[in-house]
């Protein structure tokens, strides 16, 4: 037989007090400050997560050669680094764009995401049809998708770029078109994979396949950087 549990109200705030304190890391406010804090601590787990972030992000960015202009329409552009820590203890390091500090587009800047009720009736017919229901995320969504802006800034990459102007070709996190850049290029790469756009909701995308024999339907629902596959081989669909 198992006993019930009983614990004191107050007992419960000062174990989730005590939790919350364990669970404080120091914050950052700039790349000299998380190195700073690595002297600190022994170790250069931010210094990495920093290295690792440029090295991603650094496919964006095409760097002029010295004394290089911009080429006319370009705006000048800056972006800032944001440092987390993730459930597993890792540093996290993100650089993102002042979007806040650049004109606002003339265009619209709307990137749609499933709904629920798409998502309901997907799963319904996963089910109905003995169907897998496979999940994925894009890593480094944005990036994959190219910029409809035209800023430009004056990150350094290495010392030997110091001072050199760099134009950033692709979408990045804290741009105002960013979410709208990456909507369309993921548009084209469905329709390049022979998926069509369902009439009822613009984010969910389907084709037929053909099974032993016969012909079934496979979806994907997109939201923003989340992935919903409904087939009999969803990873298969994924990878290809």
């Amino acid at each position: 037989m198992v006993g019930a549990l009983y614990i004191k109200e107050e007992e419960i705030e000062s174990l989730f007090e005590k939790l919350h304190t364990s669970m404080v890391w120091k914050s950052q406010t700039s790349i000299e400050h998380a190195i700073r804090i690595d002297k600190e601590n022994g170790n250069t787990m931010w210094q990495y997560a920093v290295k690792k972030e440029m090295y991603n992000v650094s496919i964006a960015f095409q760097i002029l050669g010295e004394g290089k202009k911009p080429p006319p329409g370009w705006s000048k552009s800056s972006g800032h680094m944001i440092f987390d820590v993730k459930m597993d203890s890792t540093r996290k390091a993100s650089w993102v764009k002042d979007g806040h500090k650049t004109p606002n587009p003339k265009w619209s800047t709307y990137a749609g995401f499933v709904s629920r009720d798409s998502t309901r009736i997907a799963l319904t017919y996963a089910a109905l049809n003995g169907l897998w229901v496979t999940a994925a995320d894009i890593r480094n969504a944005y990036l994959q998708a190219p910029s409809s802006e035209k800023p430009l800034c004056g990150v350094a990459f290495g010392l030997e770029n110091v001072g050199k102007i760099a134009l950033i070709k692709r979408a990045l996190y804290g741009g105002k078109s960013a979410g709208r850049d990456f909507w369309e290029h993921l548009r084209n790469c469905m329709q390049f994979l022979t998926f069509q756009s369902c009439k009822a909701d613009a984010d969910v995308w389907m084709r037929a396949i053909k099974s032993d024999g016969s012909e079934y339907w496979e979806y994907i629902l997109l939201y923003c950087d989340d992935v919903l596959v409904i087939s009999e081989n969803g990873e298969a669909t994924l990878r290809n």
